[in-house]
This record gives C-alpha cells, structure tokens and sequence, in this order.
C-alpha cells in the first residue's frame, strides 16, 4: 500500500519570541521537527516535509531523512499540503502531520492510517476531547456521529462554541480524493486561508464518509 506522510513545518512559530524556526526548537534531547519525523517514519520511511521560514536551516538540520516541499507564503494548512503535491501519490493514502507536535507518537500516526483503510473511508481526523477547547478547531457531527465538519473557533457560532470535540491536525486521506478536494479549497473564513479542514466538508458533500 502506498503511504505519503506530509509534515506541515513552514510557519515562523512567532509564540516562541525566536528567530531559530519553530520546528528545530529542542525537547527531550531532539527538535520538534526530529520527532515528527520518527512519527512519520512508523508508515513512511521518507516523509515530506512542507518547509518556508528558514528552510534553509530546516533541510541543514534534517539532511536527506525528508522529501522537501516550499510554501514562501504562509496561507494555510491547505495551501501547505498544496505545495506539496508533487509528492501525493495517485492511488494509496496520505497522512497530514504537523512539524510540532513532539508528543504524536508512530503508534497513533499508525492507528489513524489503519483505521482509515479498513473502515475504507475517504478520510479521518485525529481528534480529542478537552474541557476548554478554546482557540482550536470545533469537530462537528451528524445525528449518527459522523464528522460532517471541523469549524475554526472563529468561525464558530455559539453552537459550535460548546463543542468540546476539537482537531488536533493530524488528518488521513485517500491519496485520490486529497488530489481532487484540494481544487475545491476556498479561502472565505475570518483568516482569509486556504483551510485543510475545509477537505471534511467537502467529501461529506460528495457523499463519502
């Protein structure tokens, strides 16, 4: 079976009040981008990595254990991931990761890919449940419990709001209809961005699970 991972690393991390790009920050003895690729690497032996700010230093720092994509403007997880598209394949999956989360482990990298292939869905979303899922994206679902949408909290109206299901980012999808959705990726929300989310309700549009 054909697996992609795309790892989405091109952002400055302004939050971090550094020059050094976000994704080569240290924890535990090993950068953000180090162990997003060890994630990766439990069903893609050479992820892609979608690298902007400092890149050059990101591909000093990763050498050949990454594919590289460039994204020279910052608009969106969804214009990421289509930057990236040389490196989709035309049958098979694709796994959407993000350069900074050094608590992702391969083992759910691995978990969401299986279950995507053996419930044969056209996509799937890491979620959790929190609390307060203030400032994340809202998982919304149907009366029988599937995800119809994911809505950035901006986005939200009060409804959405009370949703404690949120989106961690991390996405699967058949490599052939991430291929078509992408096309269909608009930018009308508060951000202006193309959004990566925008994939879950354009698939429930198109009838598939």
């Amino acid at each position: 079976m054909n697996t992609r991972v795309i790892i989405l690393a091109a952002g400055k991390g302004t939050r971090m009040k550094s020059e050094l790009p976000k994704t080569l920050h240290q924890a535990a003895g090993r950068s953000m981008a180090q162990w997003a690729v060890a994630a990766a690497n439990a069903v893609d032996d050479r992820p892609v990595m979608v690298v902007g700010y400092g890149s050059d230093e990101v591909k000093a720092h990763l050498g050949d254990q990454v594919d590289y994509a460039i994204q020279s403007e910052q608009n969106g997880t969804g214009h990421a991931v289509m930057m990236a598209e040389e490196f989709i394949p035309d049958e098979g999956y694709v796994v959407i990761t993000l350069g900074d989360m050094m608590l992702l482990s391969g083992e759910s990298v691995k978990g969401l890919l299986d279950a995507t292939v053996k419930n044969d869905w056209a996509g799937a979303v890491l979620t959790a449940v929190l609390d307060d899922a203030t400032g994340y994206g809202r998982v919304v679902r149907d009366e029988g419990g599937n995800v119809v949408a994911i809505v950035e909290h901006r986005d939200c109206n009060e409804e959405q709001l009370k949703i404690k299901e949120m989106n961690t980012s991390v996405f699967c999808f058949k490599a052939k209809l991430l291929k078509e959705g992408l096309k269909e990726i608009g930018c009308n929300n508060a951000q202006g961005e193309y959004y990566l989310t925008d994939m879950v309700s354009i698939l429930n549009e198109k009838g598939y699970s």
